[in-house]
């Protein structure tokens, strides 16, 4: 849990450090950016929130 506190204090102080920004130039910037970081981040991956969900059965499994 503190771990877990701890990331969502940075993320709090990263989205206020960029909330009175008004330029679009400025803004696609950051989004790109922030695009660019969550890439390497997939739920799917070993380990992630979503590994091995909804597994389809095995071939040699029947539904009778």
């Amino acid at each position: 849990r503190e771990a877990w506190r701890r990331k969502a204090i940075e993320i709090r102080a990263r989205f206020d450090a960029n909330k009175n920004v008004n330029s679009i130039k400025h803004l696609r910037a950051l989004l790109e950016h922030a695009e660019n970081e969550l890439e390497r981040y997939h739920p799917t991956a070993p380990g992630g929130t979503k590994w091995e969900r909804h597994i389809p059965p095995t071939p040699h499994v029947t539904i009778q």
